[in-house]
């Protein structure tokens, strides 16, 4: 995180924070600064300007009476579309310990271009129900079979056939979660039917179905047929999204995989590198996919 300064992070979930400084240094940060040698114990100072929250469409809310500390604690509570630039990282002095760390970071403006893009892609790509979400929510705690009653529940209640084929493709996730292959393999397939006579606004829902059919192929290890259907997801996605999308790299590691697979180490290579330029520009410099 040093080597990032004037870098952007974001965080994988709803962020929740206080503003007693005091409490959440000695709470929070000093005892994890504790905890065993390789630990840090960080202080987030986040400053931000209201007028630029809401000029940006980056949303936040006092939770103060409603959020962990039930009117004990002031609380803010950021979306997690929110991206942060950080400004600086500094040692905070302290008498037992010194991986005690302060790192202040600004809400960004949104003002980069190539940011703007994603941003507006993928506010574009996630406009389901708040049950959808709810439901891919359940899916992300590792609680399959709460999202699987949610989506069958969904799926009943709806007669359009892109929300249909959104959530028989969301129950092919919960069924491929669960190593139930060929349910998930079935469901992906029924979607896949689906979306490919949907018009051409539904590219990204088509490449999404051609690359989870591949993931079931590629776990089956049938690595031919799950090249050859990343490779179609790929194509799509050049056409229907920013060329920087975080998507476009994730099928360009998928196929290197596959030629890695198929002893092409040559091919794989260079797909990793070109999926690597795209990371490097679309994705905070913390993010998990720079360790895969």
């Amino acid at each position: 995180m040093k080597r990032s300064q004037d870098g952007m992070m974001s965080f994988n979930n709803f962020l929740s924070r206080s503003l007693d400084r005091h409490g959440s240094l000695e709470l929070f940060a000093r005892p994890a600064s504790y905890q065993n040698p390789d630990s840090v114990g960080i202080l987030f100072v986040i400053s931000i300007n209201p007028e630029e929250c809401e000029k940006s469409g980056i949303p936040y809310a006092d939770v103060s009476e409603i959020g962990v500390f039930q009117g004990n604690e002031s609380e803010i509570l950021f979306t997690t579309d929110a991206i942060f630039c950080i400004n600086s990282v500094r040692p905070i002095a302290d008498h037992y310990t010194d991986r005690l760390w302060k790192v202040e970071l600004n809400l960004t403006e949104n003002d980069d271009n190539q940011l703007k893009a994603l941003i507006a892609h993928e506010q574009k790509e996630n406009q389901n129900t708040g049950w959808a979400r709810l439901s891919s929510l359940f899916l992300e705690l590792r609680q399959p079979e709460i999202a699987e009653q949610l989506y069958k529940t969904l799926l009943q209640q709806t007669s359009a056939d892109r929300k249909q084929a959104y959530y028989i493709h969301q129950l092919g996730s919960v069924y491929y979660f669960k190593n139930e292959n060929s349910k998930a393999m079935s469901n992906f397939k029924r979607s896949l039917e689906i979306f490919e006579k949907i018009p051409p606004p539904n590219h990204h829902y088509l490449a999404t179905a051609y690359m989870h059919v591949g993931n079931v192929h590629n776990q089956m290890r049938e690595f031919s047929k799950a090249l050859a259907l990343y490779q179609q997801a790929f194509e799509i996605q050049k056409i229907s999204l920013p060329p920087n999308h975080p998507h476009v790299a994730t099928s360009l590691m998928n196929m290197g995989s596959m030629y890695c697979d198929l002893g092409d180490y040559h091919q794989a290579l260079s797909l990793y590198q070109q999926a690597l330029e795209i990371q490097k520009t679309a994705l905070p410099l913390n993010h998990s996919n720079f360790v895969e």
